[in-house]
């Protein structure tokens, strides 16, 4: 697609230019590396659990793609052979961590590998909830994360909560 002018690379973005060709990264549309993490949320004070989907973009994908191997290097002995479990089987604990570059500084996140699920209530939410994804039943819409990263989003008032 940028062989055929496609897509137009700057400052190693990749942009959709304007029609008459050029581009302008206030105005023409981007394309942003996004990974989606469909996660379960342990609540550590009460055990409750919720479902979520964790997008992950710019300089996130790094502790993203690092996750990823974390996830896939792990083995466990299952019927005398070392395997490596489903990733919706492991705990990963999530946490902020300082980041910076000559641009600025900023919060980015930072996964560390947990225990594999014990609990059998937990492990059967998060394998249902893994069916719902890989089965196409839930998928993530990154409309409203782009218009978030560009100041344009309006979070929507939670009807639910008016009440309170």
């Amino acid at each position: 697609m940028i062989a055929k002018g496609t897509i137009a690379v700057q400052d190693g973005k990749y942009f959709l230019p304007l029609p008459d060709g050029s581009v302008n990264e206030k105005k023409s549309d981007y394309f942003s590396d996004t990974r989606s993490h469909f996660v379960v949320i342990i609540d550590p004070d009460t055990g409750d659990t919720s479902r979520a989907i964790f997008p992950i973009s710019g300089t996130l994908t790094k502790a993203s793609k690092m996750l990823m191997t974390s996830l896939q290097e792990r083995k466990v002995m299952h019927g005398g052979v070392k395997k490596t479990p489903p990733t919706f089987a492991s705990k990963v604990k999530v946490t902020t961590t300082a980041m910076s570059n000559d641009k600025g500084s900023w919060s980015g996140i930072s996964f560390a590998m947990g225990d594999l699920i014990a609990d059998a209530e937990l492990f059967n939410e998060s394998k249902s909830f893994h069916k719902s994804v890989s089965g196409g039943e839930i998928k993530a819409d990154h409309s409203r994360s782009e218009q978030a990263q560009t100041g344009n989003a309006a979070a929507p008032r939670p009807q639910e909560a008016e009440g309170f």
